[in-house]
């Protein structure tokens, strides 16, 4: 039984080192087809957990996948009012709203908890993914897609009807949210020491 299961664990072990040998070799032949894999792999998770977004009309603007040992990717899905920008970059997923307007949503965009801070007028702090970032995608996935279920509509509505705010309104409310995120964390501490 033992020489069994010994058996089973090192053929599964067998072909997991055999799976990341033949990644790295397609990686290193062929980016182009490595890309389209990661690709996939990155929207079938995007419409598993933000699938919510099709329904409400939500399109992929722009998606792309980063070759480089940490596999930094990005998805904007786009809607008649705004962009909500998914990345991930060195393992931590994080999400940024910005306006319509423009080819490039970089340029206007804040990060949803601060976007969640700035609408609520401070009363509201999200704090930001508290744990393993290298095994918790899922979490990661699931807390970004229940903060977006609950707050997506009021997002959407600040950015309707010919949005204009000069980008250092999202500047400033991301240091306060900041800020406020940094107090909370220090008065914790305090609190229990």
């Amino acid at each position: 039984m033992f020489q069994q299961i010994f058996v089973i664990v090192g053929g599964l072990f067998g072909v997991f080192i055999l799976y990341l040998v033949g990644r790295h070799v397609l990686a290193s032949v062929s980016p182009e087809t490595d890309e389209k894999i990661e690709l996939y792999f990155m929207l079938k998770d995007i419409n598993r957990h933000f699938g919510f977004l099709f329904e409400k009309g939500y399109k992929v603007r722009e998606a792309h996948y980063s070759i480089n040992p940490n596999g930094s990717w990005h998805v904007d899905l786009e809607s008649k009012e705004c962009v909500v920008s998914i990345v991930q970059d060195r393992g931590e997923i994080l999400t940024y709203v910005s306006p319509v307007f423009g080819s490039d949503a970089s340029k206007s965009k804040i990060a949803l908890e601060a976007m969640i801070y700035l609408q609520s007028k401070g009363k509201n702090i999200i704090g930001r993914y508290v744990g393993n970032l290298a095994w918790d995608k899922k979490k990661q996935f699931e807390r970004l897609a229940d903060l977006l279920r609950t707050y997506i509509d009021q997002i959407a509505s600040y950015f309707k009807d010919d949005f204009r705010h000069d980008k250092y309104v999202f500047r400033n409310a991301e240091q306060e949210y900041s800020s406020a995120v940094s107090y909370r964390r220090r008065n914790k501490k305090l609190n229990h020491a």
